[in-house]
């Protein structure tokens, strides 16, 4: 949360607006990410969270037709290159201010110290959204080499950042930044996609699933 303040990504609710009935509360709490190579901490928001008068934000936000393709002919498109590149976008939705007369329906309550008092503050950015990972790749390693910086190149004239680089080639690797998180998938090893397990050794899918014993 201090990072949400450090960043500009969060602001203390002027107490001007405190009488604003306009408004509405984020229930919020954090969650461990083990399998995390970056942050292992990340906050969540609930915005189906019921408010007194008996809707929660995402009830009242219109829904867009979707714009994006189904998981499975992502998959499948990016399984047709020899050379796999996968990315992911560093802190993505904060990189979207929203607007100011918006603020206050993403408002929070949050203290940094127990003794202190609640505060009330309000989200400037958006929270959440679809899937930021990049699927891609090409022919040659020589391709995939040339399409890496013209993305990077790309995604930062937009003021988005590209991480966590992945790829079955280790020449491919090389040409990342040594500042920028980058792994080199092993043989045998699985990266996670789109939520989904992939293995470029066999180059098969698969799920993983946690079973809760039936007492």
């Amino acid at each position: 949360m201090q990072e949400y303040l450090t960043l500009g990504h969060m602001e203390l609710v002027p107490k001007s607006d405190y009488a604003k009935k306009e408004a509405y509360y984020l229930p919020h709490h954090a969650v461990l990410r083990d399998s995390s190579t970056t942050i292992k901490f990340r906050v969540v928001f609930d915005a189906s969270a019921k408010s007194t008068s008996g809707y929660s934000l995402n009830d009242l936000l219109m829904i867009g037709p979707p714009v994006q393709q189904d998981v499975y002919p992502i998959l499948l498109s990016f399984r047709t290159f020899q050379i796999a590149v996968c990315a992911d976008l560093e802190k993505m939705f904060h990189q979207i201010k929203i607007s100011s007369e918006d603020t206050n329906w993403q408002r929070i309550l949050w203290r940094d110290n127990p003794k202190e008092p609640v505060k009330e503050y309000r989200l400037t950015t958006v929270t959440y959204g679809t899937s930021n990972d990049l699927l891609s790749g090409a022919v040659t390693e020589k391709e995939a080499v040339e399409l890496l910086w013209k993305l990077k190149e790309m995604m930062r004239k937009g003021g988005f950042d590209l991480r966590k680089w992945q790829s079955n080639s280790e020449t491919v690797i090389k040409e990342v930044p040594e500042n920028q998180d980058l792994k080199v998938v092993q043989n045998g090893e699985e990266i996670k996609i789109l939520g989904i397990q992939w293995n470029p050794k066999s180059d098969f899918f698969s799920f993983s699933v946690s079973l809760q014993e039936q007492k």
